[in-house]
């Protein structure tokens, strides 16, 4: 892995983890955090890391599959974020994130779909 991308990954990271954490300040009875195991910070970190490394996975996946259209990349992530904030939100015994509704995992996802898309966007490789 590059310095570069090292970076990217890392403020992806943090940026996705920072909005996960912000998010039950701002919609309160939407998203819960923390469980017996895991505290608020934790679960955000976790969750954050989750979606980070999903997308980093997606990467070299779509470039294999020839996946050069920007529409399209876009719209796979946006699916997977979405899709990958559900999954978390189901196993929140071990996350420790919940939600209450699919629409909070609708809105929640594509929050984190622009966030990502402006830190690769400023750190571009």
């Amino acid at each position: 892995m590059k310095k570069n991308q090292l970076i990217q990954t890392v403020a992806a990271w943090f940026v996705t983890s920072f909005i996960i954490y912000l998010a039950p300040q701002v919609w309160r009875g939407g998203v819960v955090l923390g469980n017996d195991r895991l505290t608020a910070f934790v679960s955000a970190a976790v969750a954050g890391l989750i979606l980070t490394l999903l997308t980093m996975v997606a990467m070299p996946l779509l470039d294999m599959a020839k996946v050069k259209s920007m529409p399209v990349q876009g719209a796979v992530y946006l699916v997977l974020d979405v899709a990958a904030v559900w999954v978390i939100a189901r196993l929140a015994l071990y996350t420790g994130v919940g939600i209450s509704a699919w629409y909070v995992a609708l809105v929640l996802g594509l929050l984190i779909w622009v966030a990502q898309y402006l830190v690769y966007l400023k750190l571009k490789v």
